[in-house]
């Protein structure tokens, strides 16, 4: 399926592919409907790109995997670029939950001339590695479920865990399931399992994928090999808090409650969930109260008809909510990150039982 543009509504919609990728002849409009053109991002870099929709039950239409890239480049300029990122891993499974890309991170002055092939050695700009984690998605086989919500929620392992630590370290006796689970290649791309020992990495990722984000920061196998220089979330709660490497910028719409769903809410912590975060207002209706009100709104939500998806999701991809948020979550921030994005790999999450 491949994007094309519905001028009357102003949204992408998706269309069914007959013959190979690229020939539109006889195309019809999906049957899942017109999606937003927020999520899939505007700019040239996903002109031609071979997309699917997926539709998860706790999530809706999500965007998926571009199965071809169109450009050298592609350019993350602020936070809802690398959310937008973080939403190919949702692809029913085929191709995986991870995406791994070597980039560049600099000022956004520096990013107006940047010349990935030959600038990329400049004062001021930084190699690194960008991992981005999805969140939950009901697929068989794959450590993105319920109950990985539930180990990671509780600051427990999981498969999910142990799978993402491999794949950035490729410590294989360490991690020696999902060395044999996952192998050594990537699922679809250029890069391998393990990437050169002190690299710089940043690791972002939505709901359960933030939650793992910021436990892989913690690992010591990870710590000690590699420079974390930043963890940025969406819709995640706070964990490994005394643990975590890199500086962490929790991104949460002030009415989507999922980032205050673990262990450090049901101890009584709600004051700190709720200040170490960055909060905008996505107009999803009424914004989740401080301290003890929050344990009654779950309740009554449970009950209501409120917009669950919206702030969950649909708000960290809207350009007009977060425009103030640079690449790597800081509010009035001025770092870009431009990848490159010929070594932009995707990586299988198994269950490994």
């Amino acid at each position: 399926r491949t994007p094309k543009k519905d001028n009357d509504k102003q949204n992408f919609y998706y269309v069914k592919e007959n013959g190979n990728p690229g020939n539109t002849d006889g195309v019809t409009k999906t049957d899942k409907g017109i999606v937003p053109a927020l999520w899939v991002s505007l700019d040239e870099n996903f002109a031609g790109d071979s997309r699917t929709v997926t539709t998860d039950p706790l999530l809706g239409n999500m965007s998926s995997v571009p199965q071809f890239a169109s450009n050298t480049t592609r350019t993350l300029a602020k936070s809802y670029d690398l959310y937008n990122l973080i939403g190919e891993g949702y692809n029913e499974g085929v191709y995986g939950p991870v995406t791994i890309t070597k980039g560049y991170m600099m000022t956004s002055d520096k990013a107006e001339t940047f010349n990935i092939a030959t600038d990329r050695n400049d004062e001021g700009v930084t190699e690194l590695y960008v991992v981005t984690l999805s969140g939950t998605e009901m697929v068989s086989g794959q450590s993105t479920g319920i109950w990985t919500d539930l180990q990671s929620g509780t600051e427990g392992g999981s498969d999910y865990l142990d799978n993402i630590s491999y794949i950035i370290t490729g410590n294989a006796s360490a991690y020696e399931r999902s060395a044999d689970r996952i192998g050594t290649n990537g699922t679809a791309g250029p890069l391998t399992v393990g990437l050169p020992q002190g690299s710089n990495i940043l690791i972002t990722g939505h709901s359960l994928g933030g939650m793992i984000a910021q436990q892989a920061a913690a690992q010591d196998n990870v710590k000690n090999n590699y420079e974390v220089l930043n963890v940025v979330t969406y819709g995640s709660p706070l964990l490994a808090r005394d643990t975590r490497e890199g500086e962490l910028h929790r991104l949460c719409d002030r009415s989507d409650m999922v980032p205050l769903l673990s262990t450090n809410t049901l101890a009584g912590n709600v004051d700190e969930q709720w200040l170490d975060r960055e909060c905008e207002n996505g107009g999803f209706g009424e914004e989740i109260p401080n301290g003890g009100e929050f344990f009654n709104q779950m309740l009554n939500a449970a009950g209501d008809s409120r917009d669950t998806t919206g702030p969950h999701v649909d708000s960290y991809r809207n350009p007009v909510v977060w425009q103030d948020y640079d690449v790597t979550g800081q509010i009035r921030g001025n770092k870009v990150i431009i990848l490159d994005n010929s070594t932009k790999t995707f990586f299988q999450n198994p269950d490994l039982d």
